[in-house]
C-alpha cells in the first residue's frame, strides 16, 4: 500500500505543475523558458510537462482544474513563487484530500487500498489518534 503522500507527489503535484505550465503559456504567453524560470524548472523539465511526459496521465476534476487556473494567474503576476502561491498550491492538496477526489485517484493507483478507506479525510479532521 503506497501511502497518500507519495501518491499526491509522484502524480498530483505533476498534473498539477503541468496544468500551471500550460496555463502561463497558453493564457499568459509566457515562453518555455520563462514558465520554467517561474516554476523553478529547468528548460528541459518544462518541455517534459508540455509533452505529458510528466503530469500528464493523472485527470483532475474540473474544479481543482479552476484553481490551478487561480494559481498560475497569481504565479504570472510575480516575480517568482511566493509564500502565497506554495500556500495556494497546499491548499489545493488538502482540499482533494478532504473531497474525496483523492481517494478515488488513490483506488486506481493502488489496487491494495480497501473501498472504505478513509485516513485521509479522518486525518485532516483530526481524528487520527497517533498524529
Amino acid at each position: 500500500m503506497k501511502p497518500p503522500c507519495e501518491i499526491m507527489t509522484n502524480y498530483v503535484l505533476p498534473a498539477v505543475r503541468a496544468h500551471i505550465a500550460r496555463e502561463l503559456i497558453e493564457k499568459h504567453g509566457f515562453s518555455q523558458v520563462l514558465a520554467a524560470e517561474k516554476l523553478g524548472l529547468t528548460q528541459s523539465a518544462m518541455s517534459r510537462y508540455l509533452a505529458s511526459d510528466r503530469g500528464g496521465r493523472t485527470q483532475l476534476s474540473d474544479e481543482v482544474v479552476r484553481s490551478i487556473g487561480g494559481i498560475a494567474k497569481d504565479l504570472a503576476g510575480r516575480e517568482s513563487l511566493s509564500p502565497l502561491t506554495v500556500e495556494e498550491t497546499c491548499r489545493l492538496c488538502i482540499s482533494m484530500r478532504r473531497s474525496g477526489d483523492f481517494c478515488r485517484l488513490h483506488r486506481d493507483l493502488d489496487k491494495g487500498i480497501p473501498d472504505s478507506c478513509d485516513a485521509c479525510i479522518r486525518m485532516l479532521e483530526g481524528e487520527n489518534p497517533h498524529l
